[in-house]
């Protein structure tokens, strides 16, 4: 196979890491031009493959951290800032967070958001690059909600992989925001 081919094998996780590794090894770490691109898409498809059980979190720190340093792999235009953020953060969970179901479908939103058009945008722009779902200490209150209203709801958060009480309070914030504007 060719160094390109290897790369692109790499970046969708085709093969067993450790043989396109082994195959790349033959060709060096340095390179003058970048062969091929990470784009977020590669990123989405592996972790949904965790969390769908077909790779561990240990597969995937590999697989970032053969990424991360390569003179060859470049990043998608535009998207150099977030792809670097999370394949450093994949690829060192001792020194960020480790990865979860949660970490990851966050990730997965970050890097779907970017690219989606106006509804999802304004989603993005309210959630903090440094977003991670702990407990604030303030007090949570428990309002009903209609069953089909509630599995809508979820039905959309899942579509963005967010968690539902996120999607709930960011309408909310929405539309708090818009009535003082309005007022």
């Amino acid at each position: 196979m060719t160094r390109k081919q290897l790369l692109e094998d790499l970046l969708v996780l085709k093969s067993p890491l450790n043989e396109v590794l082994s195959d790349l090894a033959e060709f060096g770490w340095d390179c003058d031009t970048e062969i091929v691109r990470i784009r977020r898409d590669h990123v989405v498809r592996v972790l949904e493959r965790f969390r769908n059980g077909e790779i561990s979190d240990r597969d995937v720190s590999y697989w970032a951290d053969a990424i991360e340093c390569r003179d060859d792999i470049g990043s998608e235009k535009g998207c150099e800032e977030i792809l670097e953020d999370v394949t450093n953060e994949l690829a060192n969970p001792e020194l960020t967070r480790p990865l979860s179901s949660e970490t990851a479908g966050k990730w997965i939103y970050r890097l779907r958001s970017s690219v989606i058009g106006s509804e999802d945008e304004i989603y993005q722009k309210q959630i903090p690059e440094d977003y991670s779902h702990t407990d604030t200490g303030r007090k949570k209150r428990l309002i009903p909600v209609d069953e089909l209203l509630a599995g809508r709801l979820t039905e959309i958060a899942e579509s963005k992989q967010i968690p539902s009480e996120t999607l709930i309070e960011l309408w909310l914030k929405e539309k708090i925001s818009e009535s003082y504007q309005q007022a």
